[in-house]
């Protein structure tokens, strides 16, 4: 990855405090008028993403502040673990998008030090499919003559990433209520 990251890490504790007053989303678990909430039990809560990867890209948090998950007790790890299929079922069907990717940091790369998973829809293709880059570049029609041209290569992981984040934005406030309304509407 980048050297940014690893400089972020290199000073880390190996043990964070259980409550961190100064941890984003320690207040937004206090103060929920932070966030677009949509859903939340007694263990856990998510909410919209304010840079969405895509439309729909909700983060899941437990309501107690653990920075790893290997720090993450069992039954907190297993309620997270019930609510995750619902919540990934609510967005597929708000975003009408079948196709999605669960994420988790644990240190490197995690920017907010409080566990939390990225539910991100997948990308919606000009032909309306999710099928990855990767396989829509490198599939050959088996009935298809070579015509002595190359074939499409498959785009690396950095040219992904970067396209990633090139088209990231702060998410709209206004399609963010709609959203979380449609969200909470199929749990």
């Amino acid at each position: 990855m980048t050297s940014f990251i690893l400089r972020s890490v290199q000073d880390r504790p190996s043990s964070y405090p259980p409550i961190d007053k100064s941890c984003t989303f320690c207040r937004i678990i206090a103060d929920k008028s932070e966030a677009f909430v949509v859903y939340e039990d007694d263990q856990c809560m998510a909410f919209l993403d304010i840079y969405p990867l895509r439309r729909g890209h909700c983060l899941l948090i437990p309501k107690q502040h653990y920075a790893r998950l290997a720090d993450l007790p069992p039954e907190l790890g297993e309620a997270m673990g019930r609510a995750l299929p619902r919540i990934t079922k609510a967005i597929n069907e708000a975003t009408g998008n079948p196709d999605l990717n669960v994420v988790c940091n644990q240190g490197y790369a995690q920017a907010v030090h409080h566990v939390h998973w990225h539910l991100v829809p997948a990308p919606i293709f000009d032909d309306g499919s999710t099928l990855s880059v990767a396989n829509k570049l490198s599939k050959s029609s088996p009935n298809k003559k070579h015509s002595g041209k190359k074939e499409a290569e498959a785009p690396t992981h950095k040219f992904m990433l970067r396209g990633e984040m090139a088209n990231r934005d702060f998410l709209d406030d206004d399609d963010a209520k709609v959203l979380v309304e449609k969200i909470r509407s199929k749990l």
